[in-house]
């Protein structure tokens, strides 16, 4: 789907004329950088379409579900624990609450914190809530330092998003600056004949771009001068139509000078030469860059709730298809909690599942979690 940029808009492709049936290298990647950026526009459409329905699905299903396993769970928690203080239950039943207890006040407090729990948490557990949490904070400082080279002080608390991206921040731009002085540094030595030819090319080429970008740009001002108007409603289109003008020049977005032009004069692309098209080229690719960037920082947070890798490859359908799935989760989560609540009330079922329950041997909290979710002290 191609994204309309201003009404009745064409489409700014070269195509082969009848004296010659070939194109140009210029001209192909003209056109596929074009094809690229009406991709990435689609795209970028299509995400922000996505955010506000997906949040607020989220809110309206999700959430509600997730707020009444918490509670469900705390009720569960607070259950087990009242079977042990009363001491109903014998030793070994008691060794297996205390791996089960701390396993879900451990997510609790991630979710729900308060003291009630926490301080079940801390009866259960050999290691402190706030302990342990300070031992897994330096774990993960550790790895940021070994794997990603970044030094992420005592003074910085990782659960707290803002204050992270405040510190990863700080220390990219002070990258960014360490290796620009590197660079000057390592430019200041006797350069070669070759060195300077091609930094005066590179300065060269970037003036032709520019240039190429205001022509296209002054071309269009001449002709949607609101001055030279004949009557009022022309004026007021002209104005409208300068406005976007100037809006794509501040933006070097040569796609829309070009779109314009055409409805505007009737030129088209396929008249301009190939060193003028090798200009045009360079800034449509800054474009894709600028777009893709944009459609990247769309497309993270749900990577990172979906814990997806960067590289991969993510669409809205999946996307909304992982939060049916979640949402249908929840629910069979939750009756299948409310019935088990129901259940445990007569010690001697709570007794009898717990004879059955089987303490992994090397238990890993995410599959603990996972185990749970799925199927919370299911009965036989």
């Amino acid at each position: 789907m191609t994204i309309p940029l201003f009404p009745n808009e064409l489409t700014v492709l070269i195509e082969p004329t009848i004296s010659k049936t070939a194109l140009t290298k210029p001209q192909k990647q003209f056109n596929t950088l074009v094809k690229k950026i009406e991709k990435l526009k689609a795209q970028l459409v299509e995400w922000h379409e996505l955010v506000p329905r997906h949040n607020e699905r989220l809110n309206r299903e999700y959430q509600p579900l997730r707020a009444s396993f918490n509670l469900m769970r705390i009720e569960l928690i607070t259950l087990l624990d009242r079977a042990r203080t009363e001491k109903r239950l014998t030793k070994n039943e008691t060794k297996k609450l205390r791996h089960l207890i701390p396993s879900i006040t451990a997510e609790l407090m991630t979710e729900q914190p308060s003291d009630a729990v926490k301080e079940l948490h801390d009866k259960y557990s050999d290691v402190g809530y706030d302990e342990k949490n300070e031992d897994v904070d330096d774990a993960v400082k550790a790895m940021m330092g070994e794997v990603f080279g970044l030094d992420v002080g005592d003074d910085v608390d990782i659960n707290d998003p803002e204050q992270l991206r405040a510190v990863l921040e700080q220390q990219a731009q002070a990258e960014r600056e360490r290796q620009q002085e590197s660079d000057t540094l390592r430019t200041k030595g006797k350069k070669t004949a070759r060195q300077i030819t091609q930094e005066q090319q590179k300065k060269s080429d970037a003036a032709l771009v520019q240039k190429s970008l205001q022509e296209v740009f002054r071309k269009l001002v001449a002709a949607l001068h609101p001055d030279r108007a004949p009557d009022d409603a022309e004026r007021e289109r002209r104005t409208e139509l300068m406005q976007r003008v100037n809006v794509a020049y501040e933006k070097k977005n040569l796609l829309q000078l070009l779109e314009l032009q055409i409805q505007v004069d009737q030129v088209g692309v396929s008249a301009q030469s190939d060193e003028r098209l090798k200009h045009f080229n360079t800034l449509l690719q800054e474009q894709t860059e600028v777009l893709a960037q944009a459609l990247a920082e769309v497309q993270n947070p749900f990577r990172f709730q979906l814990g997806l890798p960067p590289h991969l490859i993510l669409s809205v359908s999946v996307v909304v298809m992982h939060l049916e799935q979640d949402i249908r989760r929840m629910k069979t989560v939750v009756t299948s909690l409310r019935h088990d609540l129901h259940f445990f009330q007569d010690t001697a079922q709570l007794k009898s599942w717990l004879r059955d329950f089987k303490i992994p041997k090397e238990p890993e909290f995410d599959d603990l979690m996972e185990e749970f979710m799925m199927s919370p002290f299911r009965t036989r």
